[in-house]
């Protein structure tokens, strides 16, 4: 049985972090949902584990921040 993650799917890690989207050779890559702990959702593109591209990250306090995603990072609105 081959245990690597490819194509859509979901997993949740005990640290209460939840994704559901797509994946990649085992890496979460191309579009999904990241839910963290603290109650911040990132919805957009990912590559090799990180936001990248296109991507809106909502805060609890409902503000977001919305635009394009580096390794993780957030470098500027459209």
């Amino acid at each position: 049985m081959n245990s690597i993650r490819q194509g859509e799917g979901v997993f949740k890690r005990s640290n209460g972090i939840k994704y559901k989207g797509d994946f990649l050779n085992d890496q979460i890559d191309g579009f999904g949902v990241l839910e963290m702990p603290d109650g911040r959702i990132y919805e957009g593109n990912f590559k090799n584990g990180a936001q990248h591209g296109q991507g809106c990250l909502y805060k609890l306090s409902g503000s977001s921040i919305k635009g394009l995603w580096e390794r993780g990072k957030f470098v500027g609105a459209n």
